[in-house]
């Protein structure tokens, strides 16, 4: 097996006129195909607002300028349910219990790549809602405005997916108003 097929890279198009392109070029001119996928995890944070209604917790990332679900790359060797509520917990400040598993989404990035991200449907238990690393503002926002602000279709699809789910299926709630869930008041760290 060739070095580059161990670190997960097909090469074609060896050629004269193409070994003295740097790596990026090579790349976006098809010579080198990245053969192994970006694996990532997530959650569609929720919880009933003070007016009992569901929302959604969305991030807005500025330097992507976009609005979507908070969500992230693997560590090494890590659990996706472990890297779900780590990325949760980085981009918003709460930490969340995982609910069901949603759909999986798979998109190809801006460099190429294809991208495998798991997510949960979470609710928050402790932290203090706020953006952090790269996410400039997070939202809470009821189902119709959720859909309304995410950028991409495919967490719009999330989003109905969860919604069809029934929320918090997994403890037999249904969707609508429900007395003693998270608000905003009790979403502050507990010893």
């Amino acid at each position: 097996m060739a070095w580059s097929e161990k670190r997960g890279l097909a090469v074609r198009g060896t050629s004269p006129e193409t070994r003295h392109l740097p790596r990026p070029l090579r790349v976006a001119r098809g010579f080198i195909r990245m053969t192994t996928s970006i694996r990532a995890a997530g959650g569609v944070v929720y919880r009933y607002g003070p007016s009992g209604l569901p929302e959604v917790l969305v991030v807005h990332r500025a330097r992507r300028e976009d609005w979507t679900f908070p969500k992230g790359k693997l560590h090494h060797a890590e659990e996706d349910e472990t890297c779900a509520r780590r990325e949760v917990h980085e981009e918003t400040g709460l930490r969340c219990a995982l609910g069901i598993e949603l759909p999986t989404t798979t998109y190809i990035t801006r460099s190429g790549r294809r991208k495998r991200v798991r997510y949960w449907a979470m609710r928050p238990v402790a932290g203090a809602v706020g953006p952090h690393n790269e996410v400039d503002e997070v939202r809470w926002v009821g189902l119709q405005a959720a859909a309304a602000l995410l950028t991409y279709p495919r967490d719009q699809a999330l989003l109905l997916a969860f919604v069809r789910l029934g929320l918090d299926r997994a403890r037999g709630a249904q969707i609508g108003r429900r007395r003693g869930c998270p608000t905003t008041a009790n979403l502050v760290a507990r010893p």
